[in-house]
């Protein structure tokens, strides 16, 4: 009996001590951080203001996004790694888009001069902090 006891004891310390460890290794790896309103974004727009909801929804899924080839939704557009829209700056909304660091610069340009070419969009930004853009 005291065999075994002894025997559960030491299972369950190396357990303690391997589940510890487990954990540790995972917080010496940086998490991944999404880029937010406080932090400097690759490209930022501004909605015109009135601009319905219809139209934005239209005009994200036509430029921001393309449609899936399985016809089931949209995905970003080719270099794009990720996209925030909503309330981007005062009472404008807008979005917010990231690029993948192997993005051409062709990607990019081709991305902001069609949301740019928009009448639906008020301004574009280019590596800016969006809490810090001040509109009138």
């Amino acid at each position: 009996m005291v065999m075994k006891t002894f025997l559960i004891l030491q299972i369950s310390l190396w357990s303690f001590i391997f589940q510890t460890s487990a954990c540790t290794a995972q917080k010496e790896n940086p998490m991944v951080k999404w880029k937010g309103l406080n932090d400097a974004n690759d490209l930022v727009f501004l909605y015109k203001k009135g601009t319905s909801y219809e139209q934005k929804e239209i005009f994200q899924n036509n430029v921001v996004y393309k449609p899936r080839i399985d016809g089931r939704g949209h995905d970003p557009r080719d270099g794009v790694i990720d996209v925030m829209l909503g309330r981007i700056a005062g009472d404008y909304d807008g979005g917010i888009i990231n690029f993948s660091k192997e993005a051409p610069q062709e990607q990019k340009e081709n991305l902001k001069r069609a949301i740019e070419e928009s009448p639906l969009v008020y301004k574009v930004f280019v590596d800016v902090v969006p809490g810090e853009i001040k509109v009138e």
